[in-house]
């Protein structure tokens, strides 16, 4: 099986199907795994430079987490969810997984979290059913694949008010901050804030990569199938050193880490940091809400040049808001954080 390795705007994970040899959750695939994951030549890349963000508005009251330490309040005339507040079910270093902490390209230690999540049940339904209609709606009106060959949406919180709520919510910024150990933000280029990823059966699997925000939130909607909406894969090592071995053929599945999507918990990831694709399902669908963050204090940390986000975007939807977020944001802080 071919990958083409690239990067992705928005939080991306396609499909790769890993050994089916038995592991734990801090092992990906074990012996008997397939051939090594191939890939094109990696093109040239430009010298990462700040990208661009625009200036969110304040969302309108609705969907939000729960209080901490309050499992099952919601508030007023908000659906009951499942009743439970976050539980923290793994949490995983850039150390332990690729070896080194990302200096000071990283924007935490955090490579990854799996976590039980306080959503509301009928907030998420809303998301899901909405998410389908528009995807349907897409599909009739597709002019050409996207970058990486994802099947998705983009800009979700300008389509969906559920959406856009979870994405300012207070509460959730907090504990999602908590769980990276740095203040988080939305990310502010719309076209790259959020999205919802759809994947089926024997579904082509999307380029090994690295993502353009320094942080995702995966929220599964829907999975069914034996594989239960199968698993993120991370390659356990520097991603510059599993690009240019899978670019020569040469990075088993084996050597990647498996990250379970289940719906009911969610996964914080800083995609930014590690190579990664998406288990190959089978039998089985999955639906997943994506969600970009990065760091308040350092947004000078994000890949996303205006020449990436236009492999995705027309230039009237990035433009300005590249600009803006660049000369108002990521410099000032930049400057700020080299003259401190």
């Amino acid at each position: 099986m071919d990958f083409l390795l690239g990067t992705t705007s928005a939080g991306a994970h396609g499909t790769l199907r890993p050994s089916r040899t038995p592991r734990t959750a801090r092992h990906a695939a074990g012996a008997g795994s397939p051939g090594p994951i191939r890939a094109d030549p990696p093109t040239t890349r430009p010298v990462p430079q700040p990208l661009g963000v625009w200036r969110a508005a304040e969302p309108d009251g609705g969907f939000r987490a729960r209080p901490r330490g309050q499992p099952g309040r919601t508030q007023a005339g908000a659906p009951r969810g499942r009743g439970t507040s976050m539980q923290v079910l793994e949490r995983r270093t850039l150390t332990e997984v690729t070896g080194g902490d990302g200096g000071a390209e990283a924007a935490a230690d955090l490579a990854f979290a799996r976590y039980t999540h306080d959503y509301d049940d009928e907030g998420l339904e809303s998301v899901l059913a909405r998410a389908r209609e528009l995807h349907a709606e897409a599909a009739q009106a597709q002019a050409g694949e996207r970058h990486l060959g994802l099947d998705h949406l983009r800009r979700v919180q300008d389509l969906v008010p559920e959406v856009r709520r979870l994405v300012h919510d207070r509460d959730r910024l907090d504990r999602l901050s908590d769980l990276a150990g740095v203040e988080l933000e939305p990310y502010p280029i719309p076209t790259s804030c959020s999205g919802v990823n759809f994947y089926r059966p024997g579904q082509a699997p999307i380029a090994l990569h690295r993502d353009g925000p320094a942080f995702v939130e995966l929220v599964p909607l829907h999975a069914d199938g034996g594989q239960e909406g199968g698993s993120t894969l991370v390659f356990r090592g520097p991603a510059d050193v599993g690009a240019v071995r899978a670019a020569q053929g040469d990075l088993p599945a084996a050597e990647l880490e498996a990250v379970p999507q289940r719906v009911g918990a969610a996964v914080l990831l800083q995609g930014r940091m590690l190579l990664h694709t998406a288990e190959l399902l089978t039998d089985g669908h999955r639906v997943t809400l994506v969600l970009s963050l990065r760091s308040r204090a350092e947004p000078w940390k994000d890949t996303n040049t205006l020449g990436r986000l236009l492999r995705d975007d027309r230039p009237e939807d990035v433009a300005e808001a590249w600009e803006h977020d660049v000369e108002t944001r990521q410099l000032p802080a930049l400057r700020r954080h080299l003259l401190g």
